[in-house]
């Protein structure tokens, strides 16, 4: 019998796996946050900006240009990277104008993870991922055309992470909490992954280096009240 088995009835998803996750995403969120706010200076606000150009523009194409099949597809294809990303076999995807479904078997091993597979489409960084690609590339150059580049590519990914945000969505039904939970994971999430870009955006590799900075210090303090 082959180890992998077909999802052929809805069931709950969202283990200790995610639950994890979760509760490690909320506190992270807050943390760079502060981190964030710390980094506050005459020329990080001059660079968000530029990235805040970068953002409008890439926000509102989508809503001129991405509809209909095309909407879909992208969706489906968030869900199709991250199941393949952890191991998955994917079964086939099907698009249509106003709703898809992407299909895909699992083992014991990936199945924790199909509750991340579920939530992909509202926070994958489809759209960012080539723009810091291509941010990297041009890294050297033009200091705020690589700012207007990766705020393009968070404005694309907020549009279409947040748009087909529902209740009725099986991606937050399927979640054992729910749609509340499903929501808090998806802000928490993006808060994160926006975190580290705007770190960057912020003070260049300093603003990294300052977020680790921050994590050595509150593992310091954890360790010596511990100790």
């Amino acid at each position: 019998m082959s180890p992998f088995s077909q999802k052929k009835v809805r069931k709950k998803i969202g283990g200790i796996v995610f639950y994890s996750s979760l509760l490690s995403l909320m506190f992270v969120a807050p943390f760079h946050l502060r981190l964030l706010y710390e980094l506050l200076d005459a020329s990080s606000i001059k660079n968000l900006c530029y990235f805040g150009a970068g953002v409008a523009v890439g926000a509102w194409l989508p809503t001129i240009f991405i509809h209909g099949h095309l909407n879909v597809l992208l969706h489906e294809v968030k869900h199709s990277v991250v199941s393949g990303l952890v191991g998955n076999r994917a079964l086939g995807m099907r698009i249509k104008k106003d709703h898809g479904h992407f299909r895909y078997s699992y083992t014991s091993e990936t199945a924790p993870y199909n509750a991340f597979i579920s939530l992909a489409p509202y926070w994958f960084p489809l759209i960012s991922t080539p723009c810091i690609l291509l941010a990297i590339a041009l890294l050297g150059d033009e200091d705020i055309i690589i700012r207007v580049i990766l705020g393009f590519g968070a404005g694309a990914d907020l549009t279409l992470n947040i748009r087909d945000i529902a209740e009725h969505q099986t991606d937050f039904s399927d979640i054992r909490g729910g749609y509340q939970i499903g929501l808090i994971y998806v802000v928490a999430m993006n808060t994160v992954l926006l975190s580290i870009l705007l770190a960057w955006i912020m003070q260049h590799s300093f603003g990294f280096k300052y977020l680790l900075d921050g994590w050595w210090a509150l593992g310091q303090a954890v360790f010596n009240l511990f100790s």
